[in-house]
């Protein structure tokens, strides 16, 4: 996702507070957004992961974490080391939503190109 159209989608929600990756190639990235009246704090992210905490003041925290798996296959396990990297930091709930690039043979493929939201708040 260019900033461009990053932009745009923030307008057209009404949201300000934001952070988009770009995975650099088919326009495709990660994007995250929140309102003003949350409390969220970025921890890490690459072209393949966005790994964020909200602070959900009256309960423990919970991390929320984008993910983007490789689809070229000899890259996949590098991308499943950095969530376990991530996953071995958690202390708290843990959410983890995207596309996985998960599987096991074009028979299990339905559809095309998709995306994911995670609405909070």
């Amino acid at each position: 996702m260019n900033a461009t159209n990053f932009q745009r989608v923030q307008t057209r929600c009404r949201i300000q507070n934001g952070l988009a990756v770009n995975l650099e190639i088919w326009n495709l990235g990660l994007a995250l957004m929140w309102k003003d009246e949350m409390d969220v704090t970025i921890q890490s992210y690459s072209k393949h992961h966005i790994n964020s905490i909200i602070n959900m003041r009256r309960t423990s925290n919970i991390r929320v974490t984008g993910y983007y798996g490789h689809a070229n296959p000899n890259e996949k396990s590098s991308t499943w080391d950095m969530l376990q990297r991530v996953g071995a930091a958690v202390n708290e709930e843990w959410v983890v939503g995207g596309d996985f690039n998960a599987m096991l043979n074009n028979a299990e493929k339905e559809g095309g190109v998709g995306s994911w939201v995670v609405h909070m708040g």
